[in-house]
């Protein structure tokens, strides 16, 4: 269904390694999976966040098509904008790491990188941490594994 899509084309995509499922996300907020092979929309959006980090949306899928990561920019009331990280499981769509808060649009520039492993157990997500003063941004990487805890 064309509400379902991505507006304005994909700000991110990803293509699983064996090239069964795809994933996408848009400025509409929406995480998108596909089948590749028919690139067809595989069921209802993965998730609808209000906004995703227009500049760098962060998502990757696990070479067996398993698991979806994806950086949000969420509003909060008393912080500010907030970046985070979200694991997702395609099979039952349910959330399974994060939101992961990595700090405010102030401390944290933005993520560089989000990256699975070869075998899909663990996730990678690397950006940089600003601070006040801080003439040189700080590079941070976090590797998760999908047992739901930081390693």
């Amino acid at each position: 269904p064309e509400d379902e899509k991505n507006c304005g084309g994909p700000m991110a995509a990803s293509i699983s390694r064996d090239g069964k499922r795809a994933v996408s996300a848009g400025c509409n907020g929406r995480v998108i999976l596909w089948d590749y092979p028919t690139r067809k929309i595989d069921g209802k959006p993965l998730v609808v966040y209000p906004r995703l980090t227009v500049s760098n949306p962060g998502l990757a899928i696990s070479a067996n098509g398993d698991y979806v990561a994806v950086t949000s920019v969420d509003e909060d009331s008393a912080k500010g904008y907030l970046l985070s990280f979200s694991v997702f499981d395609c099979k039952t769509r349910r959330t399974i790491i994060g939101p992961i808060e990595m700090g405010s649009l102030g401390e944290v520039g933005s993520v560089d990188c989000l990256q699975f492993s070869p075998d899909s157990s663990r996730v990678a997500v690397g950006f940089q941490r600003l601070g006040r003063g801080v003439k040189v941004p700080k590079t941070e990487i976090q590797i998760w594994g999908i047992s739901k805890e930081k390693e």
